[in-house]
């Protein structure tokens, strides 16, 4: 692996087929920011919407093995986005995907 600096990507190591490391890294955590807000936004719009208008003692039935699944999700997803995050390091001519991880 070298340093080099290759116009956006600014100090970013690269492999051997130079492909940057940093930019795989954030494409990750762009995508883990990006199902994690998908996944929040279809819960908020969607499935407790839909769960409520069956009647309260069925939403309660089916939300709790749904919360549970959605708890596991959303945690993975965070420590992938934040690991990755991390991991590429933003530098100051990468700020402004940075926004995703936060």
């Amino acid at each position: 692996m070298t340093l080099a600096c290759c116009g956006p990507y600014c100090n970013v190591m690269f492999v051997d087929n130079d492909l940057p490391v940093g930019s795989v890294l954030q494409l990750v955590d762009t995508l883990s920011a990006g199902l994690f807000a998908g996944a929040a936004t279809y819960i908020t719009f969607v499935e407790h919407p839909a769960r409520m208008e069956c009647g309260t003692r069925l939403a309660v039935t089916e939300s709790g093995p749904s919360y549970k699944w959605a708890a596991v999700m959303q945690a993975s997803l965070a420590a992938v986005g934040s690991s990755s995050f991390a991991g590429a390091g933003p530098t100051p001519c990468e700020r402004p995907w940075a926004a995703s991880a936060s």
